[in-house]
């Protein structure tokens, strides 16, 4: 019975302290597909008035050559344009600590952080060359907050999107993406490189785009030159000569899975 006595007071002395270090950095209450699932179903409902199509969703394989979870293709008139977004889901950081003083001091504050993958963030640099590829994240972390959204259709205005910014990553270190608990600043680390975040407003943020010659021209040799190392260079390969536009439609239909449609 002593024991126990010893047991029910020395017990809080060793178990608050690391009650204490749990809450500081508090992990996301869902996955990534089910955040992924629940913006792209209400960005479809929101901007219904301009998807020219259904949202692509690209394979595994696919994604990783692409860089990107949903493809939207949004017309405008006599415009269209792709969004492309990559979906991640952050932890949740309340309080400063020892270990977080660097992103809590950069933020001001409570801030929001997710692990970034180099190959997959180096890809989407390569490909945003005239096109919009964003991180998408939620500003809530709880399952409970995502119940809530859900609910009430504010999935998307409880959301950021985050321009990469041209920064490349060129070492082996791992790397985060930190932004503030109002979504009004983002930071790549290890080394600061600002990002630029803002809310998912279509008419607003997204680039519209000329479909003219020149564009055609870029559009291919990008395309060509993401082709090189891969299967699909032999694929493309053996097609022999074709004109930009039959090369751009051949690389997005055949091998991207993808198309476009040119209005007049």
């Amino acid at each position: 019975m002593q024991g126990s006595s010893n047991i029910l007071k020395t017990d809080p002395v060793f178990i608050l302290p690391n009650i204490k270090r749990m809450i500081q950095m508090s992990n996301c209450g869902f996955s990534e597909r089910t955040f992924e699932f629940c913006f792209n179903a209400e960005f479809s409902k929101k901007y219904k008035g301009i998807l020219a199509t259904y949202p692509f969703l690209p394979s595994q394989r696919q994604e990783k050559l692409l860089g990107y979870d949903v493809n939207f293709e949004l017309e405008y008139g006599n415009y269209r344009q792709s969004l492309f977004l990559q979906h991640k889901i952050p932890n949740f950081a309340q309080n400063r600590q020892h270990n977080n003083r660097h992103f809590y001091d950069e933020h001001h504050g409570p801030y929001y952080r997710f692990g970034v993958n180099t190959f997959q963030h180096n890809r989407m640099i390569s490909l945003s060359s005239g096109r919009d590829y964003f991180y998408c994240a939620p500003l809530f972390s709880t399952r409970n907050d995502l119940q809530i959204r859900y609910g009430a259709q504010n999935i998307v205005d409880s959301s950021i999107w985050i321009d990469l910014n041209g920064s490349n990553i060129t070492d082996n270190a791992k790397h985060n993406i930190t932004y503030s608990q109002y979504g009004t600043k983002a930071i790549l680390h290890s080394k600061t490189f600002p990002l630029k975040p803002f809310k998912p407003v279509v008419d607003s943020n997204i680039q519209r785009r000329r479909i003219d010659k020149e564009y055609v021209h870029n559009l291919k040799n990008d395309l060509s030159e993401q082709l090189v190392g891969t299967p699909y260079q032999r694929k493309l390969s053996s097609m022999g000569q074709m004109n930009d536009l039959d090369t751009v439609q051949y690389i997005l239909s055949h091998i991207l899975s993808t198309s476009w449609i040119l209005l007049p």
